[in-house]
Formats: structure tokens, C-alpha cells, sequence
């Protein structure tokens, strides 16, 4: 079989692939990956860290722990009624895939002023 020329498959037909470059779990996956490294968290825990901080609200809590108060705890949501197991695993099956490409020196640069806020005590 004959390899096929370069017009050939530049017109091949069907959906193009997808470009993740402007995805919104980008930015998430690269505070998630700053958290792991500034603060040693787990992938998921860091995960769900960084969809607290760009994507959720807050909530009324789904669970109350015993001894708990009203209006002392916070709970989170997020939009579209989501669940944070469902998103935190579309998030690392992207990453998984190599279709979501955090930028290291984003991941760097997060990283440090994460180390710089636990190292300073107010």
C-alpha cells in the first residue's frame, strides 16, 4: 500500500480535531498542578481545590457532620448542577489524553506565590 500524498491528506474528510488551547479546564489544570507541587496535595484534592477556586459558589453544605453548626460551614456548587467527582474526572481524563497542555512556567509561577502565601503567617 502506497502512502497517501500530503493534498490528499490535508482534505481528508470529517470532523477536524478539536482545539483545547482555549479550554476553561486549562486554567484549572495548571492551579491544580501548582497546589500539588507548593503544597503536596493529592492529584484529586488538588483538583477539586482549583474547581473551589475558579469555578464554584458558594452553597448551603450537602452533608452536615455531627457536632456541625448552622451557618458555620460553607459548601461549594458548581454551574450546570455538576458534580465535583464528575468534572474532577473529565479533568484528568483530558490531561491523561494529552489534550489539555498546562504551560510549566504558568504551573512554576503559581507555584511559588502559592509557597509564599503558606510560608507567611499573618
Amino acid at each position: 500500500m502506497t502512502r497517501a500524498s500530503a493534498a490528499r491528506i490535508a482534505r481528508r474528510r470529517g470532523r477536524p480535531a478539536r482545539d483545547y488551547s482555549d479550554d476553561a479546564d486549562l486554567l484549572v489544570a495548571e492551579t491544580a498542578f501548582a497546589l500539588e507541587l507548593a503544597w503536596g496535595l493529592s492529584e484529586r484534592t488538588a483538583i477539586d481545590w482549583a474547581l473551589v477556586i475558579h469555578q464554584a459558589e458558594s452553597a448551603a453544605p450537602t452533608k452536615m457532620p455531627r457536632g456541625g453548626k448552622v451557618g458555620v460551614l460553607l459548601g461549594h456548587a458548581l454551574p450546570h448542577q455538576a458534580s465535583f467527582h464528575s468534572r474532577n474526572r473529565d479533568i484528568r481524563r483530558k490531561l491523561e489524553t494529552g489534550k489539555l497542555r498546562p504551560d510549566a512556567q504558568c504551573v512554576r509561577a503559581i507555584a511559588r506565590l502559592l509557597r509564599l502565601i503558606r510560608t507567611i503567617r499573618v
